[in-house]
């Protein structure tokens, strides 16, 4: 009679469930940044950039890695519920991006004018994009295929303004918002794959 063995467990770090590690290191840098939005203080421009990383990461590169299998029954980060952490990011944008309109109405200002305007405009259209994928059609039919091309095509013609601007140095009106919002499409694009 032959026994059966079950292979090894995998062992992930700190003992801890897979991306419970990930999960902390996004919960701790998106919160710190939050929190110095709320605390009217400025944010670094590298936390920003690492912010922006980890939000990448673990929105579209962690897309249904973390469901339990066989293998690995507690495969959710932190031992939370699936989707969880990322339900505490994006409520935590959310509220931050809520409180930032209150307080600019609050004080007579334009929206526009706070310094994280753009960097939470681009949050904002990144997860814009995660929306839109959950929701478009499937890419097999000719209507997802069309929309796929009009948001690369878009995506590539922002790009293009982002690289005349900034490395050729064109000079036109409205050159900087053009370029922001340039920025802001492609991190929309990038959501929405």
């Amino acid at each position: 009679m032959t026994e059966q063995t079950q292979p090894p467990k995998k062992r992930h770090p700190l003992g801890l469930p897979r991306g419970s590690v990930r999960a902390i290191l996004a919960l701790s840098i998106f919160g710190s940044v939050m929190a110095l939005l709320l605390l009217e203080r400025l944010v670094p421009q590298g936390l920003w950039l690492v912010n922006y990383t980890i939000l990448g990461y673990y929105f579209t590169m962690r897309r249904g890695n973390d469901v339990p299998t066989a293998v690995d029954p507690e495969a959710s980060p932190l031992h939370l519920p699936r989707g969880t952490v990322r339900w505490l990011l994006l409520l935590g944008f959310a509220g931050t991006a809520a409180w930032l309109v209150w307080q600019q109405v609050q004080h007579s200002k334009a929206v526009y004018e706070h310094a994280a305007f753009f960097p939470m405009c681009s949050l904002a259209s990144f997860f814009l994009g995660l929306a839109i994928r959950g929701i478009t059609p499937s890419k097999e039919g000719s209507l997802g295929r069309l929309i796929g091309d009009v948001r690369a095509f878009l995506a590539i013609a922002a790009a293009a303004i982002v690289v005349m601007v900034s490395l050729f140095n064109l000079q036109f009106p409205g050159a900087t918002v053009a370029t922001n919002m340039s920025l802001i499409f492609i991190f929309f694009y990038f959501g929405s794959r």
